[in-house]
C-alpha cells in the first residue's frame, strides 16, 4: 500500500468521490485515521505521475478549470479504452509461452513468447513509442557506433542482472538514452541534439503527438554536413563503452537530471523528481522519467559500483592492448583475458572459422562513419 497524499477533511468529500470516480482503474483505499484531522489516498497499486498529479488538482478548491487537469482526464480516458482494448486482444494469446497482461503500467501491454522463441510486446495506440523509434532510428544513422553500443549494453545489464524494470531494474530504452547522454556529451561529441537542431528543409515547429511536441530534426544530411565539428570523435567502441561507464558512475545523479533533448543542466527539484533515486528524462514526455522503476538503494548503487569497475577493466586492457573479456557473460568481472600465443590463436581461427562472430570491442582506433 503506497501513501499518495493526505487532505484536510472538511469540505473535500466531494471531490474524493471525483477524484474516484475519474479513476476507476486504479485501486484506491480512502481512510479517516481517528484524531489525523485528514483523509489518508493510498493505492494498492501504483498509479503514474499524471494521474498523481491530476489527483493533486481535483482535490484543490478552483481546479475545475485547469487545462492541465481536463487533458490528463481525458487522456486516463483514453487509457482505460486502450486497457480494455488490450484486454480484449490479449485473450487471443493467453495460451502462449510466457504470457503475461500488464494493464496497469504506463503504456498497458501484452507479452508473449512467439512459437519462433521470439519475445514480443504488443500495445494500443502508442503514437509517442513510434517517434522514440524513429529518433533512434535517427542517431543510428548519423553514427554507426550507437546501434552496437545500445546491443552490447542491453546484454550488459541482463549479464549484470539490472535488465528488468518490472522488478526495480532498467528499461532497455533507458539504457539507450543513457548511452545517448553520454554519447552527446563525449569529448569530441559523438551524436548531436537533434531536437535543437533545424535546417531549411526541416525547419523546427511544433510537433504534438498524443500533447508532447515530437519534433527533431529529420534532414540528416544537412545534420551531417553542418553539425560535424573540425575535430571529429574517432573512438573505438572500447573507449565509448568505458566512456559511457565513466559518465555514469560520476553524474551527479542525486541532483540533476540526465536528458538528450538539449544540452543543459536539469535539476531534480525544477521537476518534483527530488523523490527518485536516478532521474532520466523521456526525450519527448518531460513528465516521464525512464528509471522511475530503480527504485531500492542497493540496485543504484550496484549499477554505480558496475559502472566504475567496467571502466576500470575496459581501460586497462586498452593500454595493455589486451584482448577484452566478454563483458555480456554472468562473470565478466574476472578481469583480462590472457594473450594466446599464435599457435593458440590459430587453432582456435581454424577451429570456430564456421562459428557465430562474439559480440566484440575493438580496441584499435577506427574512424567515425
Amino acid at each position: 500500500m503506497t501513501l499518495l497524499m493526505k487532505v484536510a477533511r472538511s469540505g473535500k468529500a466531494d471531490r474524493i468521490d471525483r477524484l474516484l470516480k475519474a479513476f476507476p482503474d486504479i485501486d484506491l483505499n480512502v481512510k479517516t485515521p481517528a484524531g489525523d484531522g485528514a483523509v489518508h489516498l493510498a493505492a494498492r497499486k501504483g498509479c503514474i505521475q499524471g494521474q498523481l498529479r491530476a489527483m493533486s488538482l481535483l482535490l484543490d478548491k478552483g481546479a475545475e478549470n485547469d487545462d492541465h487537469l481536463q487533458y490528463i482526464l481525458e487522456h486516463n480516458k483514453r487509457r482505460i479504452q486502450v486497457q480494455d482494448t488490450v484486454k480484449r486482444l490479449a485473450k487471443s494469446f493467453r495460451s502462449a509461452e510466457r504470457f503475461q497482461l500488464i494493464t496497469r503500467a504506463r503504456v498497458p501491454l501484452f507479452k508473449f513468447r512467439h512459437k519462433d522463441g521470439l519475445d514480443c510486446d504488443v500495445s494500443v495506440s502508442n503514437r509517442l513509442a513510434l517517434c522514440n523509434t524513429r529518433l533512434l532510428e535517427a542517431y543510428c544513422l548519423l553514427d554507426e557506433r550507437y546501434r552496437p553500443l545500445g546491443y552490447f549494453l542491453k546484454k550488459w545489464c541482463k549479464a549484470v542482472g539490472l535488465h528488468d524494470a518490472s522488478q526495480g531494474g532498467f528499461s532497455s530504452y533507458a539504457m539507450t538514452m543513457m548511452l545517448l547522454a553520454s554519447l552527446q556529451q563525449a569529448s569530441p561529441p559523438v551524436l548531436p541534439y537533434l531536437q535543437q537542431l533545424a535546417s531549411p528543409a526541416c525547419p523546427k515547429q511544433q510537433r504534438l503527438v498524443d500533447g508532447y511536441d515530437a519534433y527533431f530534426c529529420t534532414d540528416l544530411p544537412y545534420v551531417q554536413q553542418t553539425w560535424r565539428r573540425t575535430e571529429v570523435n574517432t573512438q573505438t567502441l572500447a573507449e565509448l563503452v568505458a566512456g559511457f561507464f565513466d559518465f555514469c558512475a560520476t553524474f551527479p545523479f542525486e541532483k540533476r537530471v540526465m536528458q538528450v533533448r538539449e544540452g543543459t543542466v536539469l535539476f531534480k527539484a525544477d521537476k518534483d523528481w527530488d523523490a527518485d533515486i536516478i532521474a532520466v528524462e523521456d526525450p519527448f514526455d518531460p513528465t516521464h522519467n525512464l528509471t522511475r522503476t530503480v527504485s531500492a538503494p542497493r540496485t543504484f548503487d550496484k549499477f554505480l559500483r558496475l559502472c566504475a569497475s567496467g571502466s576500470r577493466l575496459v581501460r586497462t586492457c586498452i593500454e595493455n592492448k589486451a584482448p577484452l573479456p566478454d563483458l555480456t557473460s554472468p562473470d565478466w568481472r574476472r578481469g583480462p583475458v590472457q594473450k594466446k600465443t599464435e599457435t593458440e590463436s590459430e587453432s582456435e581461427t581454424d577451429s570456430d572459422s564456421d562459428s557465430e562472430p562474439e559480440l566484440g570491442l575493438e580496441v584499435e582506433t577506427r574512424n567515425a562513419k
